[in-house]
């Protein structure tokens, strides 16, 4: 007589499960290596890198520090908010290149990094804007 492993059996729960765990970490990573291809065509190593220079004696180092900060956070909060939507079954599931354009995480070339880095004013207000939508939506259209 044939006897089930129970411990073998797979439920279309934990299907589930492993499939969002998947789709999470597909749109992650897609955000994660724009986010450090950004900061690595401004010259730094990567994004985790390029947010150690704020504060730092180089007005440059420093706004660009601030800028790509404060960018990395307005793109994870709106990114973070839409996946989840994506996984209550809100929005349609778009495809990681669509998701990632929305997140304002195209393919594009930085914008602005270069004027806001001469623009501690502008820093500063963008930063002190960080919490709001429009002030995210904008941080986010700066490094399109």
């Amino acid at each position: 007589m044939w006897t089930v492993d129970l411990s073998k059996v797979v439920t279309a729960e934990q299907k589930a499960v492993e499939a969002r765990a998947a789709l999470q970490a597909q749109y992650s990573a897609a955000i994660q290596a724009h986010l450090d291809t950004k900061a690595r065509e401004r010259q730094y190593d990567g994004i985790q890198t390029a947010i150690t220079y704020r504060g730092d004696p180089n007005p440059q180092f420093s706004a660009e520090g601030e800028a790509l900060f404060a960018w990395r956070s307005a793109v994870w909060t709106y990114s973070t908010a839409e996946l989840v939507k994506v996984l209550a079954g809100v929005r349609p599931q778009p495809s990681v290149e669509e998701f990632s354009r929305a997140a304002g995480v195209s393919v594009a070339a930085v914008v602005a990094v270069g004027a806001l880095a001469h623009s501690a004013t502008a820093i500063a207000e963008l930063s002190n804007m960080a919490g709001t939508a429009s002030a995210t939506r904008n941080l986010i259209t700066l490094f399109r």
